[in-house]
């Protein structure tokens, strides 16, 4: 594991973890303090790590035996987790206790579930699926309860990867078979209203006329 609070290009390298695990991990997601973190293992689940006080060592602290995980991401307040289960969809876990995790729901969903973005203050989440170019926007406001409200599909592509960017949240980036892809997820729409204000005299000719825009 390496660091740097400044520069990418001078990193240093703070702990260090022996894989005696009979799988590879795909992606590790931290908590908000950088103390614990979990990482999805497509063999055997997702594993929750801690960083050891005045030490190297990263300690194993459980396995969470939901298999096939491709990704993982956790909630900025540390609460929940969603886990992205390929073909079993999407997993959704309570980490309250972080070590102690407790499944809560699970989100079948049309294709391979890839990767996962949380977007609208963490009430929904969109998910890219590795097969026949599907992208999944999941309502989790209940977390118990998600449901798919939207789906887009690209025929004869695949998405490997998205992410949000700091800069700009309003665009979902994609990469895949065919390249880069950027898709709008807050919809840019102006309204124009137009009125017309009309006032009558008593034998019904106008008297005023005039067109308001706003």
């Amino acid at each position: 594991m390496f660091s740097s609070q400044y520069d990418l290009s001078q990193l240093e390298q703070t702990h260090y973890f022996t894989n005696k695990q009979a799988c590879e991990f795909q992606k590790c997601y931290f908590t908000s303090d950088a103390s614990k973190f979990a990482c999805a293992c497509r063999e055997q689940g997702t594993i929750f790590f801690q960083l050891e006080r005045n030490s190297q060592n990263i300690a194993i602290k459980y396995l969470f035996k939901e298999i096939y995980v491709e990704s993982v991401v956790i909630s900025q307040n540390d609460t929940f987790l969603i886990l992205a289960n390929g073909l079993q969809g999407i997993c959704f876990v309570d980490i309250t206790d972080f070590f102690n995790p407790k499944k809560l729901s699970q989100l079948i969903l049309k294709g391979y579930a890839m990767n996962i973005n949380l977007v609208f203050n963490q009430k929904y989440t969109i998910v890219s699926q590795i097969e026949e170019g599907l992208l999944s926007l999941a309502n989790i406001e209940d977390l118990q309860n998600p449901y798919e409200q939207q789906w887009l599909q690209f025929l004869g592509e695949s998405y490997s990867n998205s992410c949000l960017t700091s800069l700009n949240t309003d665009e979902q980036h994609f990469i895949g078979n065919k390249g880069l892809r950027n898709i709008p997820i807050v919809p840019k729409i102006s309204i124009h209203s137009q009125f017309q204000l009309e006032v009558y005299s008593f034998n019904g000719d106008i008297s005023y006329f005039k067109t308001l825009d706003k």
